[in-house]
């Protein structure tokens, strides 16, 4: 099965941040189960691509 983002509408409004803007929320479906959002973060952000890796070096650098 393959999986692509979906653009949803969230049902989160909050008092708190009345001028939220909730347009650029996605959800996927998975078959990999997470504890917790934080598992599910590291696996999706968790590590950077090696070509990545030196740019942020030399823009550290500079």
């Amino acid at each position: 099965m393959q999986t692509r983002p979906t653009a949803v509408k969230p049902t989160m409004p909050s008092i708190a941040l009345p001028d939220a803007d909730w347009t650029d929320a996605y959800e996927i479906e998975t078959w990999h189960k997470f504890s917790d959002m934080k598992a599910a973060a590291l696996c999706i952000v968790g590590e950077m691509t090696r070509w990545a890796k030196p740019l942020l070096w030399l823009r550290n650098a500079l």
